[in-house]
């Protein structure tokens, strides 16, 4: 959240790197900031939320906040993320 709350750009080059790194992406492939989205948004799709909110429950200072924790919260911050060094904006 803090990522997104400072858009912070994600780096693509280095995306890139780590997932073909992983073998979560072939070495040569480019991703575009539609690819990283999409990805984001299958991630959301996937995510048990309530897990989710009860492993990061210690670390946050003001629980109220995560009451905007849905999965339409999360899928809408797919179209504020921002990249830098991508092949194929």
């Amino acid at each position: 959240m803090w990522y997104f709350g400072h858009t912070v750009p994600i780096n693509v080059p280095h995306l890139e790197a780590r997932l073909a790194q992983t073998g979560h992406l072939p070495a040569d492939t480019h991703l575009t900031i539609g690819d990283i989205r999409d990805r984001f948004r299958r991630r959301v799709a996937d995510i048990d939320l309530d897990m989710a909110k009860q492993d990061v429950l210690p670390f946050v200072r003001d629980p109220f906040a995560m009451e905007v924790w849905s999965r339409e919260f999360f899928e809408s911050l797919a179209e504020k993320i921002v990249t830098t060094g991508a092949a194929g904006q």
